[in-house]
């Protein structure tokens, strides 16, 4: 393993590829091209829902991914649960969505 990119995992001893950004725009455009690391499964719902029912939506996600019986099936079918809450989604998008327009182009071709 040279580098891991995205959420890093902690049985791996190799260092994020960020820490090789030379300059913040740097990082910055690391961070962009990798940030679809980060979102995992994803689930939306549209821009407008009302609070509440974003509130509800996700403490159902919370409770389903701290539920025993979700855990052990997801377990016995072989998958990973490494849940991606909400809010740090939220942040995530935002993340991207704020990206200068300049350092968006400069990552195009990373992604083609």
């Amino acid at each position: 393993m040279l580098v891991q990119a995205g959420p890093r995992a902690p049985d791996l001893d190799a260092p994020s590829v960020e820490s090789f950004a030379k300059t913040p725009d740097d990082r910055k455009l690391i961070e962009l091209v990798t940030s679809g690391t980060h979102l995992g499964r994803p689930m939306a719902t549209t821009p407008d829902v009302p609070e509440d029912r974003l509130r509800a939506l996700r403490a159902a996600y919370r409770a389903t991914m701290a539920d025993p019986e979700f855990r052990a099936e997801a377990e016995k079918a072989g998958f990973e649960v490494a849940p991606v809450y909400g809010e740090e989604m939220q942040n995530i998008v935002q993340s991207i969505m704020s990206t200068p327009k300049e350092l968006a182009v400069r990552a195009k071709h990373l992604v083609e």
